[in-house]
């Protein structure tokens, strides 16, 4: 018996979340936010002033936690750790020029808008036997010839999973079987 298996990509292009806060002088530009793991984002802004800056952010609008900015610069950027799914964050910005407080409004994120991918494990939950390696050369195959490794993909037809696993250690891909 003959196994079929039909490969389906589409590809996105991700981009950041970003709003502006016009009713404060600072920040200028920005701030972005772009989740960088399944738990961890990263924020950048940028202030019209060389200033300290302090990232306030926690749960349903409280602001239990503080990240201060290392450098005195006008390009700043924090990164935040620990991020729960599917959970709402609030976060502010204070700046601290020349004895002044500034704080920005209020903004917020959705951790069940990170769309990161896992990591990997070391181990591979199939054997090594001659079929594996046969799935593995396939999903090698599969990616030079589509040059395709973000987006989303649909796996038909395979027998244990195991190409869609070799097809996604090897990219950015979501698959689905």
């Amino acid at each position: 018996m003959r196994t079929h298996i039909l490969f389906v990509v589409v590809a996105l292009i991700p981009g950041p979340l970003s709003a502006l806060a016009a009713d404060s002088p600072k920040p200028v530009v920005g701030p972005y936010l772009q989740f960088i793991s399944q738990t961890k984002a990263k924020i950048f802004w940028e202030t019209r002033d060389r200033c300290k800056c302090i990232l306030e952010y926690g749960m349903d609008k409280s602001f239990d936690k503080a990240i201060s900015v290392k450098a005195t610069g006008r390009l700043h950027e924090v990164t935040i750790s620990g991020l729960e799914p599917h959970t709402v964050y609030s976060w502010r910005i204070k700046t601290l020029d020349n004895g002044k407080t500034e704080i920005s409004r209020t903004y917020q994120f959705d951790t069940s808008f990170n769309y990161s991918l896992p990591d990997w494990p070391n181990q591979s939950p199939y054997p090594d036997t001659s079929k594996g390696q046969t799935y593995a050369r396939t999903a090698e195959q599969i990616i030079k010839d589509t040059g395709i490794t973000k987006g989303y993909c649909l796996v038909l037809g395979t027998d244990n999973g195991q190409l869609a696993y070799e097809l996604a250690k090897r990219t950015d891909l979501r698959i689905t079987c």
